[in-house]
């Protein structure tokens, strides 16, 4: 005969079976929702381009941990552009991760697909305090690259047909034909570039022997003229230290005689100057007579006065030269009687 239960140990049972069902429940609850009994009391805002998938209550997590969720998102204007404000708590014993060199991002479980806030830290960022923004690394929106990508299609392809890019091929191949073509011609002309370079290399060594010959001889005439200049410098010491003396000698006469030269004409320059000043009365005087000599020749070329009328009368002129020839012919007649005279 089977013993039948006890009140008492169907309460007992029923009483873990029910504290078992809670504690899982309030398990999940508290993973679900991040709740937790210590005190969460930081405050931070993290700034997306855009925040797709982000809501009230979403996670933030490092390395699998949940360390505080989302409690409001924004909307804000931040140099222009419009920028998605995550604000966030995050419990204390969580804040040395976040630092002002964190880098944080939007990321998704796979299969589920649940959106969670990704927080990796870096050991040399600064720890933010309470209430500081940080900016976060905004996921890729995969249609606005496509759409962006088309666009980029469009205009590569207007772009080949502005610059004839099919031109642009055809003149490279025949760029690239020409270059065959070259090289064709370098390896038929090699060999003969070969010898040739070999040819110079021999001209090369036969000059650099005679080089060798000629510069040892060079250096040995540079050797005996230095030696031919000592002896002449040392058999002539004397006289050049005599010459240097007396040009020394010389030099200073010279300044004494610059120096005598300089008084003098210090000492007579009122003299100098009245002789000058004399000179320019002189020139202006010879001026004044050579235009009184050009004004009476000029009166002669014209025939004024009585010298003007005999040069330019013919008539006078020859009768004065035939009463001179007479005078020259019959002279003793005027010089003889004087002459007894004085006997």
């Amino acid at each position: 005969m089977e013993k039948t239960p006890s009140l008492l140990g169907i309460i007992i049972r029923l009483a873990i079976v029910i504290t078992f069902a809670l504690f899982v429940f309030l398990k999940f609850s508290f993973d679900i929702f991040d709740i937790h009994f210590d005190k969460r009391d930081l405050k931070y805002s993290i700034l997306f381009e855009h925040a797709t998938g982000v809501q009230k209550n979403t996670q933030l997590e490092v390395s699998g941990f949940k360390i505080g969720h989302v409690i409001a998102i924004k909307h804000i204007k931040d140099n222009g552009k419009t920028k998605a404000k995550i604000e966030v708590v995050i419990n204390k014993k969580y804040q040395d991760v976040i630092t002002d060199k964190a880098y944080i991002f939007i990321a998704r479980r796979k299969f589920i697909g649940l959106t969670f806030i990704q927080i990796i830290p870096t050991l040399d960022g600064k720890v933010l305090q309470d209430g500081d923004t940080i900016n976060g690394v905004s996921p890729p929106r995969y249609n606005l690259l496509f759409t962006r990508a088309k666009e980029l299609l469009v205009y590569f392809n207007k772009f080949l047909e502005k610059s004839h890019f099919n031109d642009l091929l055809n003149e490279y191949k025949s760029l690239i034909t020409e270059i065959k073509l070259l090289k064709k011609d370098i390896n038929e002309k090699l060999p003969s570039l070969k010898s040739n370079s070999l040819k110079l290399i021999a001209d090369v060594k036969k000059l650099k022997k005679v080089y060798n010959n000629n510069s040892k001889s060079l250096i040995k005439d540079t050797k005996t003229v230095l030696l031919v200049t000592n002896d002449i410098i040392t058999n002539n010491k004397g006289q050049i230290i005599n010459t240097l003396d007396k040009s020394s000698d010389l030099s200073d006469k010279m300044i004494n005689l610059k120096d005598d030269s300089l008084f003098l004409i210090h000492k007579n320059r009122p003299k100098i100057n009245k002789i000058i000043d004399d000179i320019e009365l002189s020139i202006k005087k010879i001026d004044k007579l050579q235009k009184k000599i050009e004004n009476l020749t000029d009166t002669f070329d014209i025939g004024i006065g009585n010298i003007g009328l005999f040069l330019n009368d013919k008539e006078i002129y020859d009768y004065s030269r035939f009463i001179m020839k007479i005078i020259k012919q019959e002279s003793y007649r005027y010089l003889l009687p004087i002459k007894h005279k004085y006997k």
